[in-house]
């Protein structure tokens, strides 16, 4: 089985098909090279975060207080025919304010993070740091990205009814524009060969993933405060800059700096992983199991194909005695996705608002795209 990935095109191209259905209609400046937008309409419920010993905070709307987890549900409802699912992913400008979405029961092809077709968009989002986060109706939250799994050749030849049933599914998919999760290092490898991608430090890949690593700095959530979502704010007076190695204690927010810069052709994407730091047997399988848990290997993040720049990674731990971050330690992983006939717009075209490209360093700014 390949796990398949549609691309601008690809989406477009199921719209038009009947495959995907939204109300309201998709608009042509939500689609991204290989997601759409979503937009946040309203909160639906909040839950503590059961390992933080914090006491009951007034409910606030559209606001996401510390310590709590926010079911948000956005603008559009959609319809997804067969049996494609969604993979959510939280805005980056979010992840660095220490949010994160939740893992759901539902596991799926790319693992943590899919939700299964047919339903009223809507993500649990964590927030774990001391920064209060007002929304506003019409805030773009998260990006949408559609994945199936695709049988083999030999798979879609073979009498099993599973297949035999979902034939004419497949056939429908596979004739959409998509890309494949690239699952080995060898293809990983011959990918950057032929230039497709590269990475300034040279790649380190396991198991088809390409290893993140420390820089050399980072910046720390220091002061409890409010942002409003979606207007320009100053985070001087709330971020700390820090030089590694830095001893990250449970609870605390760092934004570190990856070593590596990475320049993407339209032809490949990359999904991100978190790495949750330096957590013992004794504690994993502790009252802290389910928090433990939700952090391993939660997608936490994706590059467009196009994307040529630097970028950082929230690396995060419930270690009790906090865990030492140093330059060159591994921060996570992400998964190369490549699109064989690329995508219709790459990061960077005319219209995508692209303010990252070619970013020399980590852009903090809470309301940059």
């Amino acid at each position: 089985m390949d796990t398949c990935m549609l691309s601008d095109r690809g989406i477009k191209q199921a719209v038009k098909q009947g495959i995907l259905k939204f109300d309201p209609e998709l608009k042509e400046e939500q689609i991204q090279p290989a997601s759409i937008d979503m937009f946040y309409e309203k909160m639906d419920s909040r839950e503590k975060i059961p390992h933080l010993k914090r006491g009951i905070t007034p409910y606030i709307e559209d606001v996401l207080q510390p310590g709590y987890i926010y079911d948000l549900v956005s603008t559009q409802s959609m319809y997804i025919k067969y049996d494609m699912k969604v993979r959510m992913d939280l805005r980056s400008s979010l992840r660095r304010l220490g949010a994160y979405i939740r893992v759901p029961t539902v596991m799926g092809a790319f693992g943590p993070g899919t939700i299964p077709y047919g339903f009223k968009a809507g993500l649990e989002v964590v927030n774990p740091v001391n920064i209060s986060i007002k929304l506003h109706r019409g805030d773009k939250i998260a990006q949408l990205m559609y994945v199936f799994e695709a049988p083999s050749e030999s798979e879609m030849k073979d009498n099993n009814i599973y297949f035999l049933k979902g034939k004419e599914e497949y056939k429908e998919f596979l004739e959409l524009e998509h890309g494949v999760i690239v699952k080995d290092n060898e293809t990983a490898r011959k990918l950057a060969r032929e230039g497709y991608f590269s990475v300034s430090t040279g790649e380190t890949f396991k198991k088809g993933f390409l290893a993140i690593h420390a820089g050399k700095e980072a910046y720390l959530v220091r002061k409890s405060t409010e942002v409003e979502f979606g207007k320009k704010n100053s985070l001087d007076n709330v971020l700390e800059k820090v030089s590694l190695p830095y001893k990250l204690k449970p609870g605390e927010h760092i934004a570190v700096e990856a070593k590596e810069n990475l320049d993407l052709s339209e032809r490949i994407g990359m999904q991100f992983y978190n790495l949750p730091l330096a957590v013992t047997k004794k504690e994993l399988f502790s009252g802290n199991f389910m928090v433990d848990g939700e952090l391993r290997g939660i997608a936490d993040g994706w590059v467009d194909p196009g994307y040529k720049g630097a970028f950082s990674r929230q690396p995060k731990t419930y270690y009790s005695r906090g865990v030492n971050i140093k330059e060159g330690d591994i921060l996570g992983y992400a998964r190369l996705i490549y699109f064989e006939n690329g995508v219709e717009r790459p990061y960077g075209s005319k219209g995508l608002g692209s303010h990252y490209q070619n970013a020399d360093k980590t852009v903090l700014n809470p309301t940059d795209k």
